[in-house]
């Protein structure tokens, strides 16, 4: 259990190979500025940019790189390795691509154990699952 909070990240960077039509050939890398984080509140933002939870200083990248995508009923499934504090796990989530061969965009709901990256502790009114939703605009 635990509260909602909204935020995101704006320092995206990805390398991205993606082809509808033969999935399993596509790739993906990306990573993140973990200083970017920002939650609309000042004082919270700093927060989690401390050493309890991102440790932007000596964490300050998240990154993601796929390892396999393959086709399903509802769209694509990727799985790949999630760092995070320089803890590294695996992780999969379906994703949906809307678009052609110029432009489009990448939609994923999923959830995360903050547990496993060392980002925050125990809490009563903080869950140890994270959702997120993510949108990527993309352009070739």
């Amino acid at each position: 259990m635990g509260f909602w909070v909204d935020g995101s990240f704006s320092g995206l960077k990805a390398t991205i190979h993606f082809n509808p039509k033969e999935p399993t050939l596509g790739s993906f890398q990306a990573t993140i500025d973990a200083s970017t984080v920002n939650t609309g509140v000042e004082a919270r933002d700093k927060h989690l940019r401390q050493d309890d939870f991102f440790d932007v200083e000596h964490y300050p990248v998240i990154s993601f790189s796929s390892k396999a995508i393959t086709q399903t009923s509802k769209g694509y499934r990727m799985d790949g390795l999630l760092s995070i504090k320089g803890r590294t796990n695996p992780i999969s989530f379906v994703f949906v691509f809307a678009g052609d061969k110029e432009k489009g965009v990448f939609h994923a709901s999923l959830e995360i154990d903050r547990t496993l990256y060392g980002v925050g502790s125990a809490s009563r009114t903080m869950g140890k699952m994270v959702k997120m939703e993510l949108s990527v605009p993309v352009v070739k």
